[in-house]
């Protein structure tokens, strides 16, 4: 404890001294200016990566529901293919309906035999 009050005594004085001179209180001020600089660059930087990562995670999250979304919709068309080969619909009818492609259909009815 008595070190720590000697430290708060040696800063008190320092503080005082350089408080009476002029140019050393211009070179406190001036390094003081360059230590808050750069720490303020360096949180800067801590924010443009936070916020670059949350922008990443939002267009990832986006992508994957539009693919996720794509491939429901696909898989909907194929489950329709099958219901209407079943029950013997024209294949061009089914074609055009679901808006498959020819060797999908294929494979769906491959599948199902």
């Amino acid at each position: 404890m008595h070190k720590l009050m000697d430290l708060k005594m040696q800063a008190f004085v320092l503080w005082e001294e350089v408080s009476r001179d002029p140019s050393k209180k211009f070179e406190y001020e001036a390094r003081r200016k360059a230590i808050l600089d750069h720490y303020s660059v360096l949180r800067d930087a801590e924010l443009r990566e936070k916020r670059a990562a949350e922008q990443g995670l939002a267009k990832g999250i986006a992508k994957g529901l539009a693919k996720g979304n794509a491939e429901g919709r696909i898989e909907e068309k194929k489950q329709l293919a099958k219901k209407l080969l079943a029950i013997g619909m024209d294949e061009g009818k089914i074609l055009e309906l679901t808006e498959l492609s020819a060797t999908e259909l294929e494979e769906l009815k491959k599948s199902i035999h």
